[in-house]
């Protein structure tokens, strides 16, 4: 009963020695393979990659050689439907980062080879939906609307085979009324292969106040003196009537005439103490108040300093606006 447990383990022995030796065997084998690389005249990849095996044939045709090999990245392919070449020497320095090029023995096929990456059309349909997604989230307003008329757009672009996005970025600060100019991006793995330049003119229309009749310099206004409509503001010189601020007293500055579009700039709150008229003047010194008439020499409201002249002594002094006609200096 011994014996045969002996001879048992003695079997097992054996053979694991025997396994062990093939192995060994097996491995100093392939480490003493040389490799021979036959290049390819032309070659057409997806990218954004080029790999090793992607440009050459390779003996033996080993698997574990293979895999070893194909993780060996020559560089970025070329922009989709354009073409890079490969030459000899990029490969044998990747070979000899590799810890590969002793086992070189030969590189045959022609000097370099063309890599076409290859590509997958992009209309200008997806174009002028990213330029319009783009423009929508930097355009928000509820009474304005915008149109894109297109100047220059290519009628398709190359891009990639594998899952692509569009990227718009603006060619000047800010995104500005009128002719406009941008460039569509076209990624790939967060990387940029191509781009296309894209230009029109941006115009916007918004819902504005419109003066009904004419409407002279320092007349007091009002929702009666003006339409509501939807007008082209591309190019208008300043910004629309802010309806909100006629909550409070309003006049023009110049004279507006009829439908004309009403501007910020065109009017100003009405002044409580005006330009050329008589004021109630207090002028105080510690507990000493005295009250005179005066001649204001500016416009102002409310907590402004202005100047007012005293008729009698033909003196020019500095207060402030305390109530309508009256202003107040303290020395």
């Amino acid at each position: 009963m011994k014996t045969n447990r002996k001879t048992h383990h003695s079997g097992i022995f054996r053979k694991s020695l025997l396994l062990l030796l093939m192995i060994v065997s097996f491995t100093a084998t392939f480490a003493g393979d040389k490799i021979s690389l036959n290049l390819k005249s032309q070659a057409i990849v997806v990218g954004p990659e080029i790999r090793l095996l992607d440009v050459c044939t390779v003996a033996p045709n080993d698997k574990n050689l293979l895999q070893r090999l194909d993780k060996i990245v020559l560089g970025r392919a070329a922009p989709p439907g354009e073409a890079k070449e490969i030459s000899r020497s990029l490969i044998k320095m990747h070979l000899r980062r590799v810890k590969l090029y002793d086992q070189l023995e030969s590189i045959t096929g022609p000097r370099s080879v063309r890599v076409q990456t290859a590509q997958k059309d992009i209309t200008r349909v997806k174009i002028e939906d990213a330029v319009a997604t783009f423009i929508s989230k930097k355009l928000q307003g509820p009474n304005l609307e915008w149109r894109f008329d297109y100047l220059r757009i290519a009628e398709k672009i190359a891009g990639p085979v594998e899952d692509y996005e569009l990227k718009v970025h603006l060619l000047k600060a800010g995104l500005d009324k009128g002719h406009t100019a941008l460039e569509v991006r076209v990624l790939c793995d967060g990387k940029t292969v191509t781009r296309t330049k894209v230009t029109g003119i941006l115009r916007t229309f918004e819902t504005v106040a419109v003066a009904r009749d004419i409407i002279d310099r320092g007349n007091k206004i009002s929702s009666a003196n003006f339409l509501m409509e939807k007008k082209e503001t591309t190019y208008l010189p300043g910004k629309p009537l802010d309806l909100l601020i006629l909550e409070e007293p309003l006049e023009t500055r110049v004279r507006i005439p009829a439908g004309k579009i009403i501007l910020q700039e065109m009017i100003t709150t009405v002044p409580t103490v005006r330009k050329g008229e008589t004021v109630q003047l207090e002028i105080k010194a510690g507990t000493v108040l005295l009250q005179t008439e005066a001649l204001s020499q500016q416009n102002g409201a409310m907590n402004d300093k202005i100047r007012v002249w005293l008729q009698d002594t033909r003196k020019v002094l500095k207060g402030v606006v305390v109530g309508k006609g009256k202003v107040l200096v303290e020395l």
